[in-house]
């Protein structure tokens, strides 16, 4: 689990990556609360026009980073099990990555559910920077994670444990680098400001974006030859890209 997208799979002996990759995004019609949508499908041009789409997985105003949704959590779940074609879930044990913020509350709400609801043999949770430790193989697994995602955190690990005192958060992640491109493309009349643009920003960054290694270099060498930097990238269906080019050149 984690803020921006819920990564699923069946663990075998074999390495192997996450057979499930979806938003972790809930969508609620607004004449009927019993009406939810999860993952791509709530993204549904239809479904978008009658409900209103949550993170779930995010604190806010109405979930707390020490709570969790159940509604929603349930949700996610069942869509997991079935899209992994798990018909009898309590066959297996769940090995669960949960996101920093969520306290022991969140936790048992998790425990719970999964043991009450899905009937699972076994639960075991702990953060992601833990579990990234253990891939590492640290001899004697204490070091220091960073964890960039949504938003970036310093983690010291010692004997496989968090320190949580040491954690170090900055709200600087994915979210910061999507809305900054955004700004700059606006100055090429691209208007990308809905929630769904923000995923097209986000395929921009991942197809054209790069880490100059001398920024100032970099910008010089645009504004000399435009057209070594400049590039396009295809998006079609998308009602603020009519031409279904993404052109840039500075901006990545």
């Amino acid at each position: 689990f984690g803020g921006s997208s819920v990564r699923a799979g069946i663990a075998s002996k074999v390495p192997t990556l996450p057979q499930l990759f979806f938003p972790a995004v809930m969508a609620v019609a607004h004449d009927n609360e019993d009406e939810k949508y999860f993952g791509l499908d709530a993204f549904a041009s239809e479904v978008r026009s009658r409900c209103q789409l949550r993170h779930p997985m995010i604190p806010s105003r109405t979930v707390d980073k020490f709570s969790i949704d159940p509604i929603a959590l349930q949700g996610i779940m069942e869509k997991i099990f079935k899209d992994l074609g798990l018909d009898h879930p309590g066959d297996y044990e769940v090995q669960l990555s949960a996101p920093r913020p969520f306290g022991d509350r969140a936790k048992c709400t998790i425990a719970g559910l999964l043991f009450e609801e899905f009937g699972v043999k076994a639960v075991n949770m702990a953060h992601q920077s833990v579990f990234a430790m253990y891939a590492y193989n640290s001899s004697n697994n204490s070091g220091v994670v960073v964890d960039l995602g949504e938003r970036m955190d310093v983690v010291p690990i010692v004997d496989g444990y968090k320190v949580s005192a040491g954690v170090s958060r900055s709200a600087v992640g994915g979210l910061e680098m999507r809305n900054k491109l955004q700004h700059y493309l606006l100055g090429r009349n691209y208007s990308l400001t809905t929630f769904i643009d923000g995923y097209i920003t986000r395929y921009a960054i991942e197809n054209l974006s790069y880490m100059a290694r001398n920024f100032d270099r970099e910008l010089q060498r645009c504004q000399r030859n435009p057209e070594k930097i400049t590039r396009e990238l295809s998006i079609k269906g998308c009602p603020s890209i009519e031409s279904g080019i993404l052109e840039m050149g500075s901006e990545r």
